[in-house]
């Protein structure tokens, strides 16, 4: 199986990346006009988050998303083996289909195009039998 990344992995527009940046450097002023370190500290980090990203895929691992905060980088795993069920939820556009990924009490919604949900299922299905696949139509 290759890797499917979910089409709701959202990434910052370069406007809103510059508006952090320009707030982060003007606390960085404003902490220093003031001689108050927190300025300093709060300046600082509102430029760095401002590099955040966040992406998710699927593959034959399972559900991988990496969040990265350079130079930090945390990937969290989900394997079809620990979770607990998949539900096919449709959507009103035929050639998308919404995955929600249960395990224990958490569960991950994820947007994929309709082919590649099929073979997600299918995939997962193979892997783990006892794994619970459900399709649900949201229009009954």
């Amino acid at each position: 199986m290759k890797e499917f990344p979910a089409q709701n992995n959202k990434t910052r527009s370069k406007k809103i990346v510059v508006i952090a940046i320009a707030c982060g450097l003007g606390m960085v002023a404003l902490g220093a006009a003031r001689s108050a370190w927190f300025g300093y500290l709060i300046g600082a980090a509102m430029i760095w988050i401002a590099f955040f990203k966040k992406r998710s895929v699927a593959n034959e691992e399972g559900i991988v998303t990496t969040y990265s905060l350079k130079p930090f980088t945390y990937i969290e795993k989900w394997t079809y083996e620990k979770m607990g069920a998949i539900i096919e939820e449709e959507t009103g556009n035929p050639s998308v289909s919404i995955l929600v990924f249960a395990r224990g009490s958490m569960t991950r919604k994820m947007i994929f195009e309709k082919s590649a949900a099929e073979e997600i299922l299918r995939f997962a299905a193979a892997v783990d039998p006892e794994l619970y696949v459900h399709e649900r139509d949201l229009k009954e």
